[in-house]
């Protein structure tokens, strides 16, 4: 499944491959105004609080929209339909006791970076790219969050307030501000 939902992830507007691609967006960009603000926020607890049926359709229409040639094989369906087999049926052991996850996904499970990235990807485009102030730049490796925000600091935290308010989406904590 990781194989399929994995390219996925590449063609978003806040995909960082690496230290080395971060580094080349932000040298990219060139110089900075003087009014902007760097900004860092992590979503806490990402992969044990996506929910299962939202994660599944955002990977749905990532499949639908990178892999919409006519005839495709295996089918996007099918994927769907394994991935919904991974989320749904992993089970962990702990302390000698067999638990089947119903929550999230599970760290280990090899399509639990590609999932995630697009969860995020599609709460991204609901949530942020409507937001009627747009960062200068917003980028995003898993679940940690870069912005450059050029609005001031006042603007800054209503943005914050709405990324938090956004459901289903848990708190998302700011690391640091450098102005």
């Amino acid at each position: 499944m990781d194989h399929f939902l994995n390219p996925t992830c590449k063609n978003l507007k806040s995909f960082v491959k690496d230290t080395t691609h971060f580094l080349k967006l932000i040298y990219d960009l060139g110089d900075l105004p003087n009014n902007c603000i760097l900004f860092t926020m992590d979503v806490s607890s990402l992969y044990t609080n996506i929910p299962m049926d939202e994660g599944i359709e955002a990977a749905k229409l990532a499949l639908m929209k990178h892999r919409s040639m006519p005839n495709i094989k295996p089918r996007n369906d099918s994927l769907i339909g394994l991935l919904s087999l991974v989320l749904k049926k992993n089970n962990f052991q702990f302390n000698g006791v067999n638990y089947l996850q119903i929550g999230g996904t599970a760290m280990g499970t090899k399509v639990a970076p590609s999932f995630a990235i697009t969860y995020m990807g599609n709460f991204e485009e609901k949530h942020v790219y409507t937001y009627i102030q747009q960062p200068l730049m917003y980028l995003r490796y898993i679940d940690d969050i870069f912005i450059i925000w050029q609005h001031g600091v006042n603007d800054l935290a209503k943005f914050i307030e709405h990324m938090n308010s956004a459901p289903p989406l848990y708190q998302i904590h700011h690391r640091e501000i450098i102005q």
